[in-house]
């Protein structure tokens, strides 16, 4: 029998644990939490490889969440997230995680509010805080998605095979505030994808 949980979050701090299942059950995600390591390895067996894990940076001070989650990798899983209390935009590449997080649940992950249409104060707000870099990297998206949205380029891009159909509005404001909080291409994907089941 499968854990019940195609989210899995690996953390010690009880509060984040909690707050990650509030947050999944007001959502209606499935979610299973664990407070250390063992409990998480113990329960590899009965989790699904597409779940989609979370892991703490730094367990009880000791244990490393970059070390966790390449040992998860070997062990198949591939959507592999690592949590930190730290800048998440400053954490090292590595090939074997789909990007760094911050310790609460990442909007993407729901389709109440990553697929909600984005106001214009929300976007002022999100520019303000962008560097430069981000920025032109933001202008180059933007120009992107537009003519994918407007037809003109149905090439490659962060979320579902347009399979000749006409974007859902909830794929479009998934991609439009994906690009908008400079989420990866893989978190934009993962967004989109659900936004495309929802719709």
């Amino acid at each position: 029998m499968s854990v019940k949980g195609d989210i899995i979050v690996l953390d010690d701090d009880d509060l984040v644990c909690v707050y990650w299942e509030r947050r999944c059950q007001r959502s209606r995600r499935s979610i299973r939490t664990f407070r250390c390591q063992r409990d998480l390895f113990s329960a590899l067996p009965k989790i699904k490889n597409s779940a989609t894990l979370f892991i703490d940076k730094n367990l009880d001070g000791k244990s490393s969440g970059l070390r966790i989650t390449r040992q998860l990798f070997i062990a198949g899983f591939k959507n592999l997230y690592v949590s930190t209390a730290e800048n998440p935009n400053a954490q090292p590449h590595l090939s074997w995680i789909k990007g760094f997080i911050g310790k609460i649940p990442p909007d993407w992950l729901f389709s109440d509010s990553i697929t909600a249409p984005l106001s214009m104060d929300e976007r002022q707000k999100l520019l303000s805080q962008m560097s430069m870099h981000q920025l032109e990297q933001y202008k180059i998206r933007m120009e992107h998605f537009l003519n994918v949205v407007h037809g003109m380029d149905a090439g490659t891009f962060a979320g579902p095979d347009l399979n000749g159909f006409n974007l859902p509005e909830l794929v479009i404001n998934a991609w439009e505030r994906g690009i908008t909080m400079c989420l990866s291409d893989e978190q934009i994907k993962a967004a989109t994808d659900h936004a495309w089941r929802s719709s």
